[in-house]
């Protein structure tokens, strides 16, 4: 049986990823700007803002008594904080009390954040949510690698084009076989991708 999709939009953009001598190619428009602590490791475990550097500073005399009464009645510090007073949610960066008063301190009007953001992809696998990162404001963390090669990603943005039309439904998707490619679409809860392209 061949399946009649919707005529491929030459226009929609994909990224192409390579990993185990496999390529990838994922929609551009679901990468999108994220802020990094909101985001998932490898492990599906969230990054959170004591591993993202996550810095407050505080812009308020209200915030500021706020945050002072917090900190004194669970006995974390003595300190009357002002306004330009900064707060860190990690102990290696200064100036850090307890992840009790930042997350605290984070909730409050008048304190401002400093996040690090990122370029990325989240989805949802089997079991645990995923992050695929692309690029970091600041940090030097790990990104995917996208094919560059212009040559290349006609090659296979053609390829999804012939899927696309001539592509046959399989148990675990959808599946086409050229005379370089085969490309093929996975329903599995972990298939990030868009499509998969094998060199032949």
């Amino acid at each position: 049986m061949i399946i009649r999709a919707m005529p491929l939009n030459l226009n929609k953009m994909f990224v192409f990823i390579k990993k185990d001598e496999v390529w990838y190619a994922l929609e551009k428009s679901k990468i999108t700007r994220q802020i990094y602590a909101d985001c998932y490791d490898s492990s599906g475990q969230r990054v959170g803002h004591d591993v993202a550097g996550t810095v407050l500073e505080i812009q308020s005399e209200v915030a500021a008594h706020a945050i002072t009464k917090y900190a004194r009645k669970n006995e974390i510090t003595d300190r009357r904080f002002a306004v330009g007073d900064q707060i860190s949610a990690t102990p290696e960066i200064t100036p850090y009390y307890d992840f009790d008063l930042f997350q605290f301190a984070y909730g409050l009007d008048g304190v401002d954040r400093f996040e690090e953001g990122c370029k990325a992809y989240t989805y949802r696998g089997w079991s645990n949510s995923h992050t695929l990162f692309f690029d970091f404001d600041n940090l030097g963390g790990f990104v995917e690698e996208v094919e560059e090669d212009e040559k290349l990603i006609r090659a296979m943005r053609a390829a999804i084009g012939a899927h696309k039309q001539w592509g046959r439904k399989t148990n675990y998707g959808t599946a086409w076989t050229g005379k370089q490619y085969r490309v093929s679409t996975s329903l599995m809860a972990d298939a990030w991708w868009d499509f998969m392209i094998e060199e032949i």
